[in-house]
């Protein structure tokens, strides 16, 4: 959803006397591959059930230029 949609929202909450809803807009998190959004369909992401080898596996190889939006998310 695009963030305009979401502000106009909160402008239509406002204009009916309802109190608006606070909305948090974030980039989508990449995959694996550092290209794709990660999805589980896709199969570039790292699973919270998965062993803690794979997961160090699978975060070890995220290209280093990911790596760092990754942290600000």
């Amino acid at each position: 959803m695009e963030p305009t949609s979401i502000f106009m929202g909160r402008h239509f909450q406002e204009r009916y006397d309802e109190e608006p809803q606070v909305a948090m807009v974030m980039p989508l998190l990449e995959g694996l591959d550092g290209v794709e959004k990660m999805s589980k369909s896709k199969k570039n992401y790292i699973g919270i059930d998965e062993s803690p080898n794979e997961m160090y596996g699978k975060a070890m190889s995220i290209p280093d230029e990911t790596q760092n939006k990754s942290k600000s998310l």
